[in-house]
């Protein structure tokens, strides 16, 4: 990649999406529990559907007054639209198949 910031905006969003990923795995209902969902534990924060990176201030409290890395001042704030945080956007999608 020519721009050095893009490889980090990619791995950024790329984290996002994991972890949206991980919500909606842990959280859909399973069939062989009768429509029970599945249950997150307390240390799994709920974030999202807005996205943003920390500022500079935050960087500085996490890393106790460490070196910063510039490249991570210039993230993108993202956006998903997953059926985790948008219900009918799944349901939509089940009655799209179902045709």
């Amino acid at each position: 990649m020519n721009n050095p910031c893009s490889q980090f905006q990619l791995q950024w969003e790329a984290e996002v999406v994991e972890y949206v990923q991980f919500l909606w795995d842990k959280t859909q209902t399973s069939w062989l529990k009768k429509n029970e969902p599945n249950k997150l534990g307390f240390s799994v924060p709920l974030l999202g559907p807005w996205f943003v990176p920390l500022s500079y201030l935050h960087i500085q409290k996490c890393s106790g007054g460490g070196a910063i890395e510039p490249t991570t001042q210039y993230l993108k704030p993202l956006n998903i639209v997953h059926p985790f945080y948008y219900p009918r956007l799944a349901l939509s999608i089940f009655v799209a198949d179902q045709l």
